[in-house]
């Protein structure tokens, strides 16, 4: 028989003897746990310390973009400067992808924007700066008589020899009806020589606009007519007085202050009123209309 003693001594050492012989049981020394003693596949994510994967970890182009998740990728992630042209597809910044207000003078290369990018008529007067046709922005020719206006100014004359004999109610047409481009012209003044015969301050010249259709001619598609002539001005709502002026007796020229002109105005008509005996008679008159907001430093 083998005593207690002599029994536990066997017992010890036979798991003694046992763990020593088992790979799984026995301890690893550091850095004694190589790629080839792991299984492939076997090491999960929770094997791996959260922040232990480094750049150094990942092989080139390892990344690719199904390891990317959707929306992974933030403005904070991306360097300044990386995102380079080469790395934008074809029609890729649509107009939903740019912020209204964006696009800068700075950001539209020389050249980029062509006659076949702008739209018909879409550059008005207001888009051009000062000073900013050069002589070799106009083509050869192209400046035509026609096309020249002095100082952005116009004048138009008219000669007549009509004897108009004014009502102190009815606003006569001096025969200077005068269409305009709405919204283009500023300021006008009007002007009258040889105003005929009068008692003072009796005969009264009123300055009117008007916001009318207007047809073209008959007999020139480039020129616009009134379709309502004769109207008294003061009898309809489309027309509003700019100006009234009472002249005297002699009065062999008269030239009005500058008149602002309603935006929406597309005609100009020059009335006159009085005591219903005295006659007038103009010899010229017209109209000198400006595209500036003050002409002549008047304030």
């Amino acid at each position: 028989m083998i005593n207690l003693k002599i029994g536990g001594i066997i017992v010890a050492a036979f798991i003694a003897g046992t763990f020593i012989a088992s790979p799984e049981l026995r301890a690893y020394a550091a850095n004694t746990v190589f790629s080839s003693d792991i299984v492939d596949g076997e090491v999960k994510s929770v094997d791996i310390g959260d922040g232990e994967v480094t750049s150094q970890d990942l092989a080139s182009s390892a990344v690719t973009n199904s390891k990317i998740a959707t929306d992974a990728i933030s403005t904070s992630k991306i360097a300044p400067g990386a995102v380079t042209n080469s790395d934008i597809g074809g029609s890729a910044v649509t107009t939903g992808k740019i912020k209204d207000g964006q696009v800068m003078a700075a950001d539209i290369a020389p050249d980029a924007v062509s006659n076949s990018k702008l739209a018909s008529n879409s550059v008005t007067l207001s888009k051009i700066a000062p000073n900013s046709i050069n002589t070799t922005q106009i083509l050869d020719g192209a400046v035509t008589p026609a096309k020249l206006v002095p100082n952005g100014r116009i004048t138009y004359t008219d000669y007549v020899g009509y004897v108009f004999t004014p009502t102190p109610t009815y606003h006569v047409a001096t025969g200077v009806a005068y269409p305009i481009e709405a919204g283009l012209w500023k300021k006008v003044r009007f002007f009258i020589w040889q105003g005929g015969a009068s008692a003072d301050n009796k005969i009264t010249l009123e300055l009117w606009a008007g916001s009318i259709g207007l047809t073209t001619n008959p007999n020139n598609s480039a020129y616009f007519q009134t379709t309502n002539v004769g109207v008294d001005p003061s009898t309809s709502d489309a027309f509003t007085m700019l100006a009234s002026i009472k002249i005297k007796k002699v009065n062999e020229y008269l030239l009005s202050p500058w008149i602002t002109i309603p935006s929406t105005a597309n005609i100009l008509s020059l009335n006159i009123i009085g005591d219903g005996v005295a006659t007038f008679q103009p010899q010229e008159q017209g109209y000198e209309l400006t595209q500036e907001s003050f002409p002549e430093g008047w304030r």
